[in-house]
């Protein structure tokens, strides 16, 4: 990632969601591919503007929601919401997916790294590692809260 241009700029933070949400039919039924309900909330109504590269942010939340729909089994839901937060915008990608054990929390987010619980899913282990990269070249984390069989949210904070 040594290459990468981040250009950060002050945007409205509404454009980046929809357009990462949007190639999963955010707020609709996914009947047809995964049977998964995907739904969103942002409950600064698209005014916050924060300081951020659009088409890197969104690249970055599409990987997030990648996994969430990826790792969710048929009937769950992919929820994401949006709050501002003093210092920060903070992003909730929270799905009903398969969770992951608290010991492999940092290993998501390495390079390549493939759980052996999600083997059989595709995908090299790339989305994550890139995820984290991009955003923290913003100035802003990503956080990680899961159980195991009930789900997972990741947190993306974006400086306002």
């Amino acid at each position: 990632m040594a290459d990468l241009s981040v250009e950060i700029c002050g945007v409205r933070l509404k454009n980046p969601v929809i357009a990462a949400s949007g190639t999963f039919g955010f707020g609709r039924e996914y009947d047809e591919i995964y049977d998964i309900s995907v739904i969103g909330g942002i409950s600064t109504k698209g005014q916050e503007t924060i300081r951020h590269d659009p088409k890197w942010t969104a690249e970055a939340l599409g990987n997030l929601l990648d996994n969430a729909v990826k790792y969710t089994p048929e009937g769950g839901t992919v929820y994401v919401s949006v709050r501002p937060w003093q210092f920060y915008i903070r992003i909730d990608i929270t799905d009903t997916g398969i969770g992951i054990p608290a010991e492999h929390y940092n290993d998501v987010f390495k390079r390549f790294y493939r759980a052996q619980s999600s083997a059989a899913a595709e995908g090299v282990g790339l989305g994550l590692y890139l995820a984290q990269g991009l955003i923290t070249r913003q100035k802003g984390y990503i956080t990680l809260a899961s159980e195991v069989g009930r789900g997972s949210t990741f947190s993306v904070f974006l400086l306002r």
